[in-house]
């Protein structure tokens, strides 16, 4: 294991993410791992975050208290993905943005990953000077359009698990 990053989630527990290597599979993960008072529980399943080449993991937790994680993607194209921690090991991709040709790998350990109070995810390196990377807002991921220019409402916002669509269809009020 190795690239390790640590935050605390709101109840001051202790999160931990790092890069496993396994030989025999010949594929790096991104594992998590989370500090219960008592026992470290494994968060992400057999395979991890993501089955594939991941390099630098880094941690954040949203104003909601929603758990999510951006690593390096070292598969062709060269990109940057965040996960969303659903509950029960299981993590969906909500962002993917390639990186320009002026990133390498070697910006490893000078990442930092953040989620600001409107859910906007930020990552910033550096690539011989700071870059900062703007990946869209949590719930509709990177290259996200505003909900209001498709007559529709989400509710509430931020949401845990269940969101209610309200549909206006412009010619019949609703």
């Amino acid at each position: 294991a190795y690239q390790t990053h640590m935050i605390f989630d709101n109840l001051g527990n202790p999160i931990i993410s790092f890069i496993a290597w396994d030989l025999q599979l010949n594929y790096q993960t991104v594992i998590v791992h989370q500090f219960n008072g008592i026992n470290w529980n494994r968060i992400s399943s057999g395979y991890g975050v993501n089955y594939g080449a991941a390099d630098d993991p880094n941690l954040a937790i949203d104003h909601a208290g929603n758990l999510y994680v951006a690593y390096f993607n070292n598969e062709v194209p060269r990109k940057v993905e965040v996960r969303k921690y659903l509950g029960t090991s299981n993590w969906i991709k909500i962002a993917e943005e390639s990186l320009p040709p002026s990133v390498d790998k070697t910006f490893n350990n000078n990442r930092w990953f953040e989620i600001d109070d409107q859910g906007n995810m930020f990552i910033a390196f550096n690539i011989g000077f700071p870059y900062v990377l703007k990946l869209g807002h949590t719930l509709t991921g990177a290259g996200s359009i505003p909900v209001e220019d498709f007559n529709f409402n989400l509710y509430p916002n931020p949401a845990n698990d269940k969101v209610t669509v309200v549909y206006y269809d412009i010619e019949q009020s609703l």
